[in-house]
Order: structure tokens, then sequence, then C-alpha cells
């Protein structure tokens, strides 16, 4: 009997032992809800190309697609000059994964005119940060209607890595020179206009 008790009490120690060792070896590391909130803040998703399962950025709503104009990464027409709030604008495009993720990076300026359009693969809280860049800008964020659904002006570059995100889902963001909104009184509900008689 006392046979069994001892072999009994043996095992037990055994797998305390292990769960021990388990511990010591691979802790648990939990994150404070602070944390957490500063990893979602400063996270940027990763720029897909991939579109399965997924809604196309030129996807128009159908009761306005025969007077939207369609924009998709790869389009070779799209225009260089599209009008936003009633102001024209000179615009760089930039619809692929390369051409996204340099952005405006490294750019010493940009005339006041121009702006760069990003064209996504589908609709997304697209984060915009300020790596490399030389220059303050407003973030001009468009949805698949083409209507300005957020606004962040003179935004600095000493603010990265910090990412800033529209409100809702966008298709489109434009990057412009700080102080272009409120010059030109570009506000949210405005929309972006793509007509090619603008080229």
């Amino acid at each position: 009997m006392k046979r069994k008790a001892l072999i009994i009490l043996v095992g037990s120690l055994f797998v305390l032992t292990i769960v021990v060792l388990i511990v010591i070896i691979f802790p648990v590391q939990k994150k404070s809800s602070k944390q957490l909130e500063l990893d979602l803040q400063n996270y940027i998703p990763p720029i897909e190309t991939n579109t399965e399962n997924k809604e196309s950025s030129s996807t128009i709503n159908a009761n306005n697609a025969s007077s939207t104009p369609k924009m998709k990464t790869g389009d070779t027409n799209i225009p260089q000059k599209v009008k936003l709030g009633g102001v024209t604008l000179k615009v760089d495009v930039a619809d692929t994964e390369k051409e996204r993720n340099q952005g405006l990076s490294g750019r010493k300026s940009m005339p006041f005119d121009t702006g760069m359009l990003f064209i996504f693969d589908y609709e997304d809280f697209w984060g915009i940060w300020m790596k490399d860049m030389k220059f303050s800008i407003d973030i001009i964020w468009i949805d698949k209607d083409l209507k300005i659904i957020d606004i962040k002006q003179d935004v600095s570059p000493d603010t990265f890595p910090l990412a800033f995100r529209p409100k809702s889902l966008s298709s489109y963001v434009i990057e412009v020179n700080a102080n272009f909104v409120s010059k030109n009184k570009i506000k949210i509900g405005d929309k972006l206009e793509i007509n090619s008689a603008l080229n």
C-alpha cells in the first residue's frame, strides 16, 4: 500500500516538475490593453494585390455605374488630372504595390497644384504614415463611389511612425501639400471627378 502511494506521489511530482519547466521556458506574454491599442494604431496593413474574395476598388454602385467613371489597378486610361471639390489637380498615380509603398517618400517637395492618387485593389481602412517624408501633407480618403469620406490636414513627417486611418472604408487616397484642403475649401462629401474631359 505504501509502495503504491509512493509511486503516485513520485508521478505527481514528475508531472508538476514538467508543468513548472514549461511555464519557465515558454512564459505566456500578456500585453496591456494600452499596449494593444498602440500596436493597432501603428499597424499598417500590407498592400495586397490579390483580390480573391475581396470587393474590387473599381466596383461602383449600380445606381450610378453608367455615370461614374471606374478606376482600377493596372488601368492604362487613368487620367493624370482630376477634379477634387471643383478644383483641378494634377496627379501622379500609384496603382501598383511598389508605387503605393514608395508614395511621396524621399521627395523634397511637390508643386502645390499636384498630388498623388493611390488606387487600391479593394476597400479597407487604408493607413498612411510619413516614413521618409520631407514635407507636410493633407491626406484625403475617398470611397468606391468617389466621395471624400475623411480628411487629415497638415500631417508632419515628425508624426512617423504613427499611422493615420479613415473613419470608414476607402478605395482611394489622395495626398496633397499641407494647406491645400483649407485653401480650396475641400470637405468631406465632395466628389472626385475623373472625367476624360479633364485630360
